[in-house]
C-alpha cells in the first residue's frame, strides 16, 4: 500500500483496499470505495477527472500482479463519472505469455463507466529495480 512517506499518493489512495481471489490465468483484483473530497478532482464540474481514474486501475493492475511494469493500458470512458460515485474496479487476467500478462479492467457505480485492457511485463531477472538486482 502507499508509503508512509509519501503522503500525497496515500490521500490519493485513501479508501483504496482491493481484494484478490484466484482466477484461472492468475489472480483478479476488486475494490470498492467512495472518494473523499480531497480524492474528488474535477477538470469539468461535476466529472472526476479521468486520469485519476486511470491512476486507480493502473493501481489495481499492480496490486493484481506483483513484480510488473505496465507496457500499455489502454482506456475507453464510456461515460463520464460524477466526484461523488461509488467506484468499482475490477481487473482480471484475460491471457498470460511467458513473462507477459494482458489484463482486462472494468470501472463503474451502476454501470460500467471505464473499460480498459493492459499488458504487463514480467522484468527479466537481474534487470533494474526486480528482486535479486544487485546494482
Amino acid at each position: 500500500m502507499a508509503s508512509a512517506a509519501n503522503p500525497l499518493l496515500q490521500r490519493l489512495l485513501e479508501g483504496y483496499r482491493p481484494a484478490f481471489r484466484a482466477h484461472p490465468s492468475g489472480k483478479e483484483a476488486s475494490a470498492s470505495f467512495a472518494l473523499s473530497p480531497q480524492q474528488q478532482m474535477c477538470y469539468y464540474e461535476r466529472k472526476l477527472f479521468s486520469r485519476n481514474l486511470i491512476f486507480l486501475l493502473d493501481r489495481t493492475l499492480a496490486d493484481c500482479c506483483l513484480s510488473v511494469v505496465t507496457a500499455y493500458l489502454n482506456a475507453t470512458f464510456l461515460h463520464a463519472v460524477p466526484p461523488d460515485a461509488s467506484i468499482h474496479l475490477r481487473v482480471w487476467p484475460k491471457k498470460v505469455d511467458g513473462r507477459k500478462v494482458y489484463l482486462a479492467d472494468s470501472q463503474g457505480e451502476l454501470l460500467d463507466a471505464v473499460h480498459a485492457h493492459a499488458l504487463i511485463v514480467e522484468p527479466k531477472p537481474g534487470q533494474p529495480g526486480t528482486p535479486g538486482d544487485t546494482r
